[in-house]
């Protein structure tokens, strides 16, 4: 595995746990946003963006929130 893949697959898992442990603010807003609940945008949370982590993601108005 090449070290680009291995970057990425890191991402990814760090991804994965940040979404099992959200702080007390991203609990509250992601309650809010799940579900299509603001309107009819669809809002995915711990979303890798090339070598980042963003806290909030909506591809459809390519808008990133972070807390």
């Amino acid at each position: 595995m090449g070290d680009e893949l291995k970057i990425r697959y890191r991402i990814r898992q760090r991804a994965r746990e940040l979404r099992q442990h959200l702080t007390d603010a991203e609990a509250i807003l992601w309650s809010k946003l799940q579900r299509k609940q603001l309107s009819r945008y669809r809002f995915q949370r711990q979303y890798a963006i090339g070598s980042f982590i963003a806290d909030f993601t909506c591809r459809s108005a390519k808008l990133v929130v972070e807390l």
